[in-house]
């Protein structure tokens, strides 16, 4: 089994997740891009998402960071 977590920073500070586990590596995979594929385009500062073993060992995982304006 694993575990695809979706992890949105908000500008305000405030982090929100969204969890959900698969029987197979391939639907967790389909998955993580698929959350990447909205975060790429995404107006949330910081949108990452990251595949976990059911013992917690990280797979893989990727973020985009979105800088507002009149930040460096």
């Amino acid at each position: 089994m694993f575990i695809v977590v979706e992890l949105q920073k908000n500008a305000d500070g405030t982090l929100g997740n969204i969890v959900t586990p698969y029987e197979t590596l391939n639907e967790a995979d389909s998955k993580f891009h698929q959350i990447l594929s909205y975060a790429a385009l995404s107006d949330v500062p910081i949108h990452s998402a990251c595949i976990l073993s059911e013992r917690g060992k990280m797979i893989k995982n990727e973020s985009y960071e979105h800088k507002t304006e009149g930040e460096s």
